[in-house]
């Protein structure tokens, strides 16, 4: 591909000088069918004893589809971000690990904190613009039950395997 053709001779120049000896990359090809395709190429220089190089040694590996799933997953995740941002109701989200994944315009004009100042936040960040204080709020009950948090809230209680609300 015309934008990909100086990867290969630099990592040939950095291999004869004695900067590398091996890279993995990723490059564009034309297919013989004409559409283009993603390679990661694994590339080694092999040298005599006293240092020269003799050859290289490359391996390419077709990344199209990989490619192509990474960028629709990408684009799924911008749509996701656009609807929450617009969302009226002030709404977060975190992940897993209690990181705060997503803040919308709502809830940065309800607490004053900017989307920026709040993603990737953890250790109950999130609760001090609403508690003043650092500590696990209702959204924790989804990641971990846990009746001390419960008891701070009048209707919430636990059914089976599941955080319910009650109606008061």
């Amino acid at each position: 591909h015309p934008e990909d053709k100086d990867i290969s001779p630099r990592f040939i120049e950095k291999s004869i000088s004695g900067e590398v000896e091996s890279a993995v990359f990723e490059k564009r090809y034309f297919h013989k069918q004409g559409h283009i395709i993603w390679g990661q190429v694994s590339s080694s220089i092999i040298k005599n004893a006293k240092g020269d190089p003799l050859y290289f040694i490359s391996h390419v590996q077709d990344i199209t589809q990989t490619k192509q799933a990474a960028e629709a997953l990408k684009a799924s995740e911008q749509r996701l971000a656009q609807i929450i941002d617009f969302l009226p109701d002030a709404t977060f989200a975190i992940d897993n690990e209690g990181k705060v994944v997503a803040w919308n315009r709502a809830i940065e004009r309800m607490t004053g904190k900017m989307a920026e100042e709040m993603l990737g936040k953890g250790n109950y960040e999130y609760a001090i613009p609403g508690y003043g204080e650092r500590r696990p709020i209702l959204i924790d009950l989804l990641r971990k039950w846990d009746s001390e948090i419960a008891k701070t809230y009048l209707y919430v209680k636990k059914e089976g395997g599941m955080s319910c609300f009650r109606d008061p």
